[in-house]
This record gives C-alpha cells, sequence and structure tokens, in this order.
C-alpha cells in the first residue's frame, strides 16, 4: 500500500472520562479541614477549596482521580504526556497489535500547506506499505513497526491524581504547549470541569481569556 488516496488525513483527538473519584469536592474538602479540625460545610465548600488552592495546599487534591480514555493521539503527543509521572497509563502496544486503516496517522496542525501535505501524507501511505509489506513477509509486528512514523496514533487510558492533573494543565494548556498536546488538555480540562469545577476553574478561565477554549 503506497496510496492513502480517498482516506482522512488525519484522525480526531477524543477524549473519554471513564471514572472520576464520586463526590471529589466533598472528599476534598473532608481532607482539608481534617487538617484544621474544622467542619464540613457544604455552603461554603466551593469557597474553601479555592482558598486551599490559593494557599498552594495542593496535597489534599491527591484524596481525588479521574480517569480518562484518550484516543487519535500521535505517537509523539504520548511521549509528551507520560513524561508527568504522577498517574498511571496503559497505551496501546505496537508489539501485540497491527495497524489496518490507512488513516492511523495524525496530521501535524502546523502543516496547512496543501503541497506540504501532500507529501507528508504520500510518506505516511509509503510507511504503511513497507509495514504492510514486512508482516506479509512474516515479519513480526515488534520489528515492523520500526518503519512507523511518530505520527502513528496511539490509545492510552490514563489515571492522574487532581494535585498532578493541575500541574499538567499548567503545562500543557499554555501557548508553549505543542497544539496537539494543547487540544487533549483542553478536553480533558472541559470535561473535568463538569465533576470539579472549583478545583479547576481558574485554569478553566485562563484557557477560556487566552482562547483556547470557547467557554460559555
Amino acid at each position: 500500500m503506497n496510496s492513502r488516496e480517498g482516506t482522512k488525513m488525519s484522525v480526531e483527538p477524543d477524549v473519554v472520562v471513564l471514572r472520576v473519584t464520586t463526590d471529589p469536592e466533598e472528599l476534598i474538602e473532608v481532607a482539608g479541614r481534617r487538617c484544621h479540625l474544622s467542619e464540613v460545610d457544604e455552603e461554603t465548600r466551593g469557597d474553601f477549596i479555592k482558598r486551599l488552592i490559593r494557599l498552594e495546599h495542593f496535597s489534599v487534591l491527591e484524596h481525588a482521580s479521574v480517569t480518562f480514555d484518550l484516543s487519535g493521539m500521535s505517537r509523539a503527543c504520548s511521549h509528551q504526556l507520560v513524561r508527568h509521572r504522577i498517574a498511571s497509563y496503559s497505551q496501546r502496544s505496537q508489539r501485540y497489535t497491527k495497524l489496518v486503516k490507512a488513516e492511523d496517522f495524525v496530521m501535524p496542525s502546523g502543516i496547512t500547506d496543501p503541497v506540504l501535505k501532500s507529501k507528508v501524507d504520500n510518506f505516511y501511505g509509503q510507511s504503511l506499505g513497507t509495514y504492510q509489506g514486512l508482516l506479509d513477509q512474516g515479519v513480526k509486528a515488534e520489528d515492523a513497526r520500526y518503519v512507523l512514523p511518530a505520527a502513528t496514533t496511539t490509545s492510552i487510558i490514563m489515571t492522574m491524581n487532581f494535585s498532578s492533573l493541575r500541574h499538567f494543565f499548567h503545562m500543557r494548556v499554555s501557548k508553549k504547549a505543542q497544539a496537539e498536546i494543547r487540544v487533549f488538555a483542553c478536553k480533558m480540562l472541559e470535561l473535568i470541569m463538569e465533576d470539579a469545577p472549583n478545583v479547576f476553574q481558574d485554569i478553566y478561565d485562563g484557557a477560556v481569556e487566552k482562547g483556547f477554549i470557547a467557554g460559555e
């Protein structure tokens, strides 16, 4: 297979929340108030959590966690993701799974010129053709994968506590972050806001201000 004519040039990033700590903000408040031996108060919970964050009392955020399902991510992007070490990752294996779709590659958003995109797309097709040819000759997938580019897509299950997640967002919902991982980070931020708005409100507001997230 040396051509990808008629296929998409890139997959779309997708983020799904698989699990999140039940009532995470209640748990964070309980942990935070234990440090001061104060009583839990649902009416002031939001203000209490925001005060903990202003005081950088982030250890209490470690009691809550979320598990994301991330797909449509390039291997280049996943290498950046797993540098955030206080987390758990389960990634699609290139040893035990094989590429079966011509669109299993990510086109970098920074490449916008149609001619250049066509050249990159042709390269992806040639790479996939070489890969398939090696498999057809009996080469194991774990060895054939060496001809695949960093643009090859992967999928990851990631579990991270809220303290680490705040650090992740500070690093990746940023103008300094590469575009692909920023897209994933913004999708993750929008989703976790549904469960813990007081924990991530300041970061969310900053993302809206910078234009990374549309906001309401």
